[in-house]
């Protein structure tokens, strides 16, 4: 597990985080998302039918909180939800 920086906790109240996964063609995709910080790890609602998703499941390098909302109202019909966990890692700059 790695550990936040103190310097860097003021982020985990943040509202909405930026998600970068890496599309077919080697293009980050950017996408806003809410997230929940718990045990040292991101934890993120997707719907299976989403871009972001597949992404993170072909390839699973990633660079408002939820306050008990249901966010199944907002899939489509055949669409399921599906969880993912993150477990941030330290990155060192490359020269």
């Amino acid at each position: 597990m790695t550990t936040i920086p103190d310097s860097h906790h003021d982020l985990l109240d943040a509202q909405v985080a930026t998600l970068r996964t890496i599309d077919g063609h080697g293009f980050p995709q950017l996408t806003e998302i809410w997230f929940v910080y718990e045990d040292g790890d991101f934890k993120l609602s997707l719907n299976d039918s989403r871009l972001k998703t597949r992404n993170l499941m072909k390839r699973p390098r990633v660079g408002a909180k939820y306050g008990g909302a249901d966010l199944r109202e907002h899939d489509g019909p055949g669409e399921r939800r599906v969880t993912m966990t993150i477990e941030p890692a330290m990155c060192t700059p490359s020269t």
